[in-house]
């Protein structure tokens, strides 16, 4: 039932993107820089908090102008992937993933195939938050209050993934433009293809219960 006072968004895994990567990550004189790796996961605190600190910067923006759009009492729909707020990112499939990737690229540079000041250089804009995170930024925000927030029920959402080739392939088609961006277009069939044999070595990556991230639904009411 559409109303004009009930206006509805529905954003998937957008919101895990960052507008940026946080300056202090880059900045090898800043105690965040985070060097040798390109993720937050197993980092030291200063790399984690710079990053919640930007993801925190883009949700207000985010929440600020979907106020201004909405009526009094209009509602905003939200799902995303979150981390539980029992786990470290260090424990999530995406996290372990990008680890993954970034032995990759760093196997790579000390072959000398590219710069290991690149790969220090490279940072993936993503943040997973955690449920009571979010929820934390979106009171603080004051412009919404909480109608619903539930975990959704996505047990075999990796089932098609189960193969060394096809997980590859979706992580190339996610972040493809960013690598090529930095370390180049040839770079990329090789660093994919050694992608695909680490995770040959780990049935991990292919076990869909292994993925302990979650999807988080959200309903937040426009206050007055």
């Amino acid at each position: 039932i559409f109303n004009p006072r009930f206006i509805f968004y529905s954003l998937l895994f957008a919101l895990n993107w960052l507008s940026k990567v946080p300056k202090e990550v880059m900045d090898d004189g800043s105690p965040a820089w985070n060097i040798g790796r390109i993720f937050y996961t197993n980092a030291p605190k200063e790399v984690v908090d710079a990053y919640a600190t930007q993801f925190a910067k883009d949700i207000e923006s985010f929440l600020f102008a979907r106020a201004q759009e909405l009526v009094f009492r209009g509602l905003l729909a939200v799902i995303l992937p979150v981390a539980p707020d029992v786990m470290s990112n260090s424990d999530t499939f995406t996290g372990t993933e990008l680890d993954l990737l970034g032995y990759c690229l760093m196997d790579m540079a000390k072959m000398g195939l590219l710069s290991e000041a690149k790969v220090d250089a490279f940072n993936t804009p993503v943040y997973f938050t955690m449920p009571k995170e979010l929820k934390a930024l979106i009171g603080r925000s004051g412009n919404f209050s909480f109608e619903k927030m539930e975990i959704l029920n996505t047990q075999k959402k990796h089932l098609f993934l189960q193969t060394p080739s096809r997980r590859s392939l979706f992580l190339r088609a996610l972040l493809e433009g960013l690598l090529e961006r930095q370390f180049g277009n040839d770079m990329m069939d090789e660093l994919f293809d050694r992608y695909s044999e680490k995770i040959t070595w780990s049935s991990y990556f292919l076990i869909p219960e292994t993925d302990k991230t979650i999807e988080l639904f959200v309903i937040l009411k426009r206050k007055n």
